[in-house]
């Protein structure tokens, strides 16, 4: 059997000495890697977990959030005029409200938006004791643009398309809109709900317009009870 010569025999033994050197190095480099990498990965996975997912209510929801809502608010509108001397105050009473069945567009960072979008209050650190951060942005995200919404049902409302009521007020004032829409409690229109993930808390802004210097604008925060929903917090960030 003839024996390698002694050259083969030379780099063999270096090709095992290289081999050995690198499984060395890259044993080395795995355990000097590993925490790191572990902690990448553990990092990552808690950026994605609190990475903000809106979660939207289903219209039954939607509406059943509102209505919770709404018999918080109780909204009657402007308030009737002051009795004359020696009456008694005139009671205030239920009154229909309108809905707009679109819903409210929120944005971030927006110089020229709408004076009743309240994106950049809606994720300011004001609110903090109120609603998580994230929850308060998945609010926000849910809502950059505008939504068809189907809100027949709620009980003391009546729903109007967007359309009527921006041409009302092309046309008119809130003369016109009361003389369309005669003792009524003025108009809201809302954000689509956002839900966290076991879909046991709400989360909602509604918009009320009742005259020029009657309206304000609420964040709510909404609990299931059962069948039923329950406001729990609520924060005003506008008033007329």
């Amino acid at each position: 059997m003839n024996r390698p010569s002694r050259s083969k025999r030379r780099h063999m033994r270096w090709t095992r000495v290289i081999g050995i050197a690198l499984a060395l190095a890259a044993l080395s480099l795995a355990t000097f890697a590993s925490p790191f990498a572990i902690a990448w990965i553990e990092d990552e996975s808690q950026r994605r977990a609190e990475a903000p997912r809106p979660n939207l209510a289903s219209p039954e929801e939607t509406r059943a959030i509102l209505a919770a809502v709404l018999d918080k608010m109780q909204p009657v509108g402007v308030p009737p005029p002051p009795p004359e001397r020696g009456q008694p105050p005139i009671p205030r009473r239920t009154r229909t409200l309108i809905l707009i069945d679109d819903s409210l567009k929120l944005s971030m960072g927006v110089a020229d938006r709408d004076w009743n979008d309240p994106g950049d209050l809606l994720i300011s650190t004001h609110l903090e004791g109120l609603v998580s951060g994230k929850f308060r942005k998945e609010l926000v995200l849910a809502n950059q643009e505008s939504h068809p919404l189907a809100l027949n049902g709620v009980p003391g409302t009546r729903v109007v398309p967007t359309s009527v009521i921006e041409n009302l007020f092309k046309t008119g004032w809130w003369d016109t809109f009361y003389e369309t829409y005669p003792d009524t409690a003025g108009y809201a229109q809302i954000t689509r709900p956002v839900l966290t993930p076991d879909r046991r808390l709400a989360l909602i802004f509604v918009s009320h317009h009742c005259d020029g210097l009657c309206g304000t604008g609420f964040l709510h925060l909404v609990a299931r009870s059962g069948d039923r929903w329950i406001v729990i917090e609520s924060e005003m960030l506008w008033i007329s």
